[in-house]
């Protein structure tokens, strides 16, 4: 790919941050220390102020407009000195879903926090060891209050320090069915230990506890996120795109 000066003042800003404040080195202090947030909280609020979980969007959200070829130039140098920060579970993935299929109201909402780093979401999509995005289980039922969501999900990067959660949840058809009536829904949940049960697994080589985190919800009153129908599509492209 060839980069744009911005491109390469990016770069190399990004390259000389992660070189100097987040060294191999600091990756394995993390690893050691077990540290249950997984993620170095004074790091991430010195890459908030360099702007870095605004880059991909626009600056009417709160960002800069460098698009996702800036954040994957900063995701790159970040990635060369195993920098542990919730940057892709609630930027990459979670940013993605809402600036694809969130209504206009809602994207002002919540993509100046998310832009800032005041606002971690989780993505909660894997039931099981098998990556299957049609396969979702979890049902989602509508009711005065909202929804009640009623299953459980597996393997959610983040959730243990994250603000909010974006769980992906069966509205109606079957699990694995393509047909046209069947959709998913995304909703909109606010992260509470009265709402989750955890159970935390660590990888071995690896300082992110919150990787395999584990949580059950059972008749939890959630919002919807606001996609209208002819958004899902999208959205499940997203979901699903490697």
């Amino acid at each position: 790919m060839i980069l744009t000066e911005e491109e390469r003042m990016l770069q190399d800003s990004a390259q000389d941050f992660c070189g100097k404040v987040s060294p191999v080195s600091a990756f394995r202090e993390l690893r050691d220390s077990r540290s249950s947030d997984g993620y170095d909280a004074a790091i991430w609020r010195q890459m908030s102020e360099l702007g870095w979980m605004g880059v991909p969007w626009d600056e009417s959200l709160g960002g800069s407009g460098f698009g996702f070829r800036g954040l994957g130039v900063i995701s790159e140098q970040a990635g060369r000195t195993l920098l542990a920060s919730p940057l892709h579970s609630s930027v990459w993935a979670c940013g993605s879903i809402i600036d694809l299929g969130a209504s206009a109201d809602l994207k002002q909402r919540i993509m100046p926090g998310l832009s800032s780093g005041e606002r971690l979401i989780a993505l909660a999509l894997e039931e099981s060891a098998h990556h299957a995005p049609c396969g979702a289980t979890l049902v989602a039922e509508e009711t005065e209050a909202g929804f009640t969501l009623r299953g459980r999900k597996r393997f959610v990067a983040d959730a243990g320090v994250a603000d909010q959660l974006l769980v992906v949840a069966r509205s109606a058809g079957e699990a694995g069915s393509n047909r046209s009536q069947w959709w998913t829904a995304v909703m909109w949940l606010i992260s509470s230990s009265m709402a989750c049960t955890w159970l935390t697994r660590r990888a071995r080589s690896s300082a992110r506890s919150a990787k395999a985190r584990i949580f059950s919800i059972m008749r939890l009153i959630a919002l919807a996120l606001g996609l209208r129908r002819r958004c899902l599509a999208s959205v499940r492209s997203c979901l699903i795109a490697p």
